[in-house]
């Protein structure tokens, strides 16, 4: 998970819960990890809401 432009963890097959954010607005994007490690390209960015 890349959110505004940083590492921010590991998701575990489909899912990824967001810890320790403030309130606000980020850009996040998803990089794919096969289980040789080959990286997929970043997804498109997407707008995500913290409230």
């Amino acid at each position: 998970m890349i959110v505004d432009g940083e590492d921010h963890g590991k998701a575990n097959l489909q899912q990824y819960t967001f810890k320790n954010m403030t309130p606000g607005t980020y850009m996040v994007e998803i990089i794919a990890v096969d289980f040789t490690g080959k990286e997929s390209p970043s997804s498109p960015k997407f707008q995500y809401v913290q409230e």
